[in-house]
């Protein structure tokens, strides 16, 4: 009534006490067959009925504002959205930049050279609020939202305190389905989204957040209110109530309702300023428990699992004979096309290079070729490579553009992929883009899924980074009712191998990328990422493409293959479809090997390297050589005296502590260079040892060096939350260790 919508809404009742409050109330009720089949008798019942009312009205056409019990209309929402999405939503978050989508960078030091990874994150999108455009995107979401909920129940959710299984389920669910993308056998409707603003629509957390500025006058339209659970049974219209009050009203929150700490405005990394990036130790490998044994192989495409994806928005659906289409001012490019490609599969694995790495070209190509890859074109930065093309007998198209800045090196070359993408989409080619960089063993063609305007390979490990979570936790100890805080987070995918549909959403997003790539000093991977990520939003225009990763253990990057996949008892028996050299600096020496053990059929031919940077010991001794830059000339020993003299890292952690490794506690490091521990870690069975600094060039400023149980180990500390992951030298396990004394150190370690 507030808002003046009461004429405007509808109430779905489940139950004869909620009908007879909206009868009493004079608003009209919904109680026909999509509510009545749903049991309200679970907590995921009740939220599987209010999304099959949902669909029922979009299946009319209608558009939907969708709110729940707990969500208070303060004034009419309807002038500020944008319509320009399937579906505009409420945000779980209060603060930029994580309502709207940024980058993640994180730290893997064992990884060496590529120590660096970027992840994709965004805030929890909030159920309790969303508008529902009548498109067929919105109804299938509503659709699948429902049918999964009614399905699977609240065994999605969280236990313990917080919104309650119900709200952790649904939350769950709605964010998988909407913001995460097709991965193996899930099929996700690829519906356009906005975020709405954090300042007009508030979340639960929003409005405690920013419970200190709620008055008249505000921006609030919309705000999702939570009783703390201490307030009691009845409070929760009490606190909706103060805050209607609040902002219509101007009346001052009741102090005794509403703490002041609750107010202070901590982002989400205040909140994890102390912890370890969990992600890093993800191993989660379930989609690999077949690994070997599939029948037709482990990489063939698999049926479908949920709704199918909507139809893609083709450039060009139905050329036949008239394919390529646009050729005007592209005639060089379209007599290349017709020649790789035909109307009937107009597709094509392209690769753009120059005259400065023919010998990985050279690599690349033959492997196209032991895969019997057919339908190839090299696109030629210049006429070296050009020449170098047509004398291997592949197709060419010669496309002299220069990068931003005149340079020539593989960072500057890449960004103008996107660029030459842009003229092959327009004339309604599909294309695997590929680096060069990588090792093909099967026709790769044969493995996608087709189904997505963009189709690529991560560089996660495993199931969680590869595929993304929508309910990474934060803990907030001060709002433990609405704790944890929960945010989507997807690692990077890559920018080297992906597959673009030609399709209009395809397109756009090449010229977005085209644009930054001429006109911002940005990685093109990064850039990359943050176009399919990011939504649209106050101050963004997502370009709406929808996205399917790639397997992660048949289109490989390195991590994966040295790391994880070799180790594996399937190893043996699984050929994968590519692997991209991605991880590691020595690009065309494990190119050789990659193509030896796969092509070849030399076993053994990929034990020389470390699943980081460098070749092993193969002396059996467990140095720590060829780990992480460690040269053959350095000396780890124990601490002397006076090492620690202007070594910040060695001078913070001497007689520190207590800190925690690999689930041990109670170790310190000490002064005289001896280690104690409460108990043994990596499996072995001491309780002492020695520690020491490190003088590599690469380490000295980060690393520690360790001695337990006569094996050596690698400690790189991670300076802004006192924290180190721990590499075993003989065999490379990967454990981590925190500080773990209190008060937690305010300041960063050195």
């Amino acid at each position: 009534s507030r808002a003046g919508l009461s004429a405007r809404t509808v109430a779905a009742p489940l139950g004869c006490r909620a009908r007879a409050l909206a009868q009493a109330a004079g608003v009209r009720t919904y109680e026909g067959p999509a509510a009545a089949r749903m049991s309200p008798s679970t907590p995921a019942g009740a939220a599987a009925a209010k999304w099959a009312v949902a669909a029922a009205f979009l299946g009319v056409g209608a558009t939907v504002l969708l709110v729940d019990p707990t969500v208070a209309l303060l004034a009419d929402p309807f002038p500020l959205f944008a319509r320009d999405a399937d579906v505009e939503v409420a945000t779980t978050g209060w603060a930029e930049p994580e309502t709207f989508g940024y980058v993640h960078g994180t730290d893997d030091p064992s990884m060496g050279w590529s120590r660096y990874v970027e992840s994709m994150r965004i805030m929890a999108l909030s159920p309790a609020a969303a508008l529902l455009v009548g498109t067929n995107h919105s109804a299938a979401v509503a659709r699948v939202v429902s049918a999964r909920l009614d399905a699977e129940g609240a065994k999605l959710g969280f236990s313990g305190p917080g919104p309650g299984p119900r709200a952790w389920a649904e939350r769950r669910v709605f964010n998988e389905e909407v913001v995460l993308p097709s991965a193996n056998d899930v099929n996700r409707v690829g519906a356009r989204y906005r975020v709405l603003d954090h300042r007009c629509f508030l979340s639960a957390g929003a409005t405690v957040r920013q419970s200190g500025t709620l008055a008249a006058g505000s921006s609030a339209v919309l705000a999702d209110v939570l009783a703390p659970p201490e307030a009691g049974a009845g409070a929760q219209g009490k606190y909706m109530c103060d805050v209607a009050a609040a902002v219509t009203e101007g009346t001052p929150l009741p102090a005794a309702r509403w703490r002041a700490a609750w107010a202070k405005p901590q982002a989400l990394r205040d909140l994890e300023r102390s912890l370890t990036d969990k992600a890093m130790e993800s191993r989660d490998f379930a989609s690999w428990s077949d690994l070997g044994s599939r029948p037709g192989g482990a990489c063939r495409p698999l049926p479908p699992r949920g709704p199918h994806t909507q139809p893609l928005n083709k450039i060009a659906p139905s050329a036949g004979a008239g394919w390529p289409v646009n050729c005007e001012g592209l005639e060089a490019l379209c007599g290349t096309l017709r020649a790789a490609a035909s109307a009937a599969r107009p597709e094509v694995l392209a690769a753009v290079s120059n005259k400065n790495i023919h010998k990985m070209l050279g690599a690349f190509i033959d492997g196209l070729k032991a895969a019997q890859v057919t339908q190839f074109v090299l696109v030629a930065l210049d006429e070296q490579t050009d020449d170098f093309g047509k004398q291997r007998g592949v197709h060419t198209y010669l496309r002299q553009v220069t990068a931003r800045g005149g340079g020539t090196d593989n960072h500057a070359t890449s960004g103008l992929k996107f660029r030459i993408l842009k003229e092959f989409i327009t004339v309604g080619c599909n294309v695997l883009l590929s680096d060069v960089d990588i090792i093909y063993m099967a026709d790769p063609f044969a493995f996608l899924y087709r189904d997505t305007d963009v189709e690529g390979m991560s560089d996660g490990w495993d199931d969680a980074t590869a595929y993304g979570v929508a309910h990474y936790p934060t803990p907030d100890p001060q709002l433990d009712w609405l704790s944890p805080h929960t945010s989507v987070r997807i690692f990077a995918r890559n920018s080297g191998l992906f597959y673009v549909q030609a399709t209009h959403e395809a397109l756009a997003l090449m010229e977005r990328m085209a644009e930054r790539m001429a006109t911002e000093a940005v990685w093109d991977q990064s850039a990359y990422n943050q176009e399919l990520f990011r939504p649209s939003s106050p101050v963004h225009a997502g370009v709406g493409a929808s996205f399917r990763v790639m397997r992660s253990e048949c289109f490989l990057n390195t991590k994966v293959l040295f790391r994880f996949l070799r180790p594996h008892p399937a190893f043996a028996s699984h050929r994968p479809v590519s692997a991209h050299v991605n991880y590691h600096p020595e690009k065309e020496a494990r190119m050789e090997d990659i193509n030896k053990h796969y092509h070849l059929g030399e076993a053994g031919a990929l034990d020389r390297w470390n699943s980081g940077e460098g070749l092993r010991d193969r002396s059996g001794g467990g140095s720590c050589m060829g780990k992480m830059g460690m040269g053959p000339t350095d000396d780890p020993h124990r601490l002397r005296p006076g090492e620690t003299s202007g070594r910040r890292l060695a001078t913070a952690v001497s007689d520190s502590g207590p800190w925690r490794w690999d689930g041990s506690g109670d170790i310190h490091f000490r002064a005289d260079g001896s280690v104690t521990l409460g108990a043994p870690v990596g499996g072995g069975s001491a309780t002492e040892g020695e520690w020491g600094v490190v003088d590599n060039q690469w380490r000295k400023t980060d690393t520690l060096w360790v001695r337990l149980d006569g094996r050596q180990y690698l400690l790189v500390f991670l300076r802004h939350n006192w924290s180190f992951v721990a590499v075993r030298c003989a065999d490379e396990l990967i454990t981590y260790g925190q500080y773990d004394g209190t008060p937690f150190p305010s300041t960063h370690m050195y």
